[in-house]
């Protein structure tokens, strides 16, 4: 157990509470047309930005393309041991970014029907099937979030206007790079489990 890891996680697992919980109250209290609300509602904006920014750039690629990919090996865990290497980069970056990339995209879209499926502001957003909403409206965006990234597409939830669509489609693009990702990930490290047996 590496003191230098465990202190990067720790500051990590940190900085993202501040930073969803900043956003948690962007949500709560962005819902208006006032100053104060649009300042909570534009924060909670930059807030998903700014976290979605982290995920591309420290995790997916400083861990995984210039540690891992460049230099055969990652602070996961040494060149020498490529199996541990690929599940630890696997479960510890791929899977918890890909997690960040949905939940921040989803309190995108519920920031912006402003907590209310069925208000006017969301209906001229986004199409939805009343049959099949939960009630909760962030389970409902963080479900169309996760339904978009992975390109399955359901189409019980779905975009109108301008914004959300041009949203989904970066996400869309992201979903992509994380099918990449993983597959550079597994191929690289039995690449190099080939070459150290030989």
């Amino acid at each position: 157990f590496n003191k230098g890891i465990i202190q990067k996680n720790l500051a990590d697992l940190f900085g993202n509470v501040v930073i969803f919980l900043g956003i948690y109250l962007a949500l709560l209290y962005g819902r208006g047309s006032n100053f104060a609300n649009k300042l909570f509602r534009y924060s909670g904006y930059a807030l998903c930005a700014f976290n979605l920014f982290r995920v591309i750039k420290y995790r997916l690629y400083d861990d995984l393309y210039l540690r891992a990919l460049e230099q055969g090996g990652s602070y996961l865990g040494p060149p020498s041991r490529p199996g541990l290497t690929l599940l630890q980069g696997i479960f510890n970056v791929l899977l918890r970014s890909y997690f960040f990339v949905v939940v921040s995209f989803g309190f995108i879209y519920a920031i912006m029907v402003q907590g209310n499926l069925n208000s006017p502001i969301a209906k001229s957003l986004f199409s939805t099937n009343v049959d099949n909403l939960s009630g909760n409206v962030f389970v409902d965006l963080l479900y169309f979030s996760l339904i978009t990234i992975s390109t399955v597409g359901y189409g019980d939830i779905s975009p109108i206007a301008v914004t959300p669509k041009l949203l989904c489609m970066f996400e869309i693009i992201l979903g992509y790079f994380f099918i990449g990702a993983l597959l550079a990930l597994i191929t690289g490290n039995y690449g190099n489990s080939n070459r150290l047996k030989h």
